[in-house]
C-alpha cells in the first residue's frame, strides 16, 4: 500500500515585535500576539539588541498581547534586573486581561514596572 503524502503547513508565527520609537537612551517596543516558548528567543534578541545599543529605558507595550507564559516572564525579569543595574528600567505598559492576571498571580506586578491599560487606551 503506497503512502499518501500529507502536506504539513508551517505554523504561523503567533507574535510580532516592532521597535516603534528610539533614541540613544530609550526604546519603545510594541508586542502583538501570544508570547510563549516559541517567542522566547526572539524576545531575548529584541531586548538584548536594545540593551547592547546602550539603551537603558525600554518600554514594552503589551496592549495587544493575548498570552504570556513563564518562559517569557523570565526574559522580562532578567531584562528588568539588567536594566536596573545600569540605572535604567523596563516598563510594561497597557497591561490588561490575561497578561495582567499572570503578572498578578506570579507577584511580578509588584516587582516589575507595570502600567495597566486605561479606558483611554485603544
Amino acid at each position: 500500500m503506497a503512502g499518501i503524502p500529507i502536506a504539513v503547513a508551517e505554523p504561523e508565527i503567533a507574535y510580532e515585535m516592532t521597535v516603534v520609537d528610539l533614541d540613544p537612551l530609550r526604546a519603545d517596543i510594541c508586542a502583538v500576539g501570544e508570547f510563549d516558548l516559541a517567542a522566547r528567543d526572539d524576545l531575548i534578541r529584541v531586548l538584548q539588541e536594545q540593551e547592547d545599543a546602550g539603551r537603558r529605558f525600554i518600554g514594552l507595550d503589551l496592549s495587544q498581547v493575548t498570552f504570556l507564559d513563564c518562559s517569557c516572564l523570565g526574559v522580562l525579569v532578567a531584562s528588568h534586573e539588567r536594566l536596573l543595574e545600569r540605572h535604567g528600567r523596563l516598563v510594561l505598559s497597557a497591561v490588561s486581561g490575561r497578561v495582567a492576571r499572570v503578572l498578578e498571580v506570579t507577584g511580578l506586578d509588584k516587582s516589575l514596572f507595570v502600567v495597566p491599560r486605561t479606558e483611554g487606551d485603544l
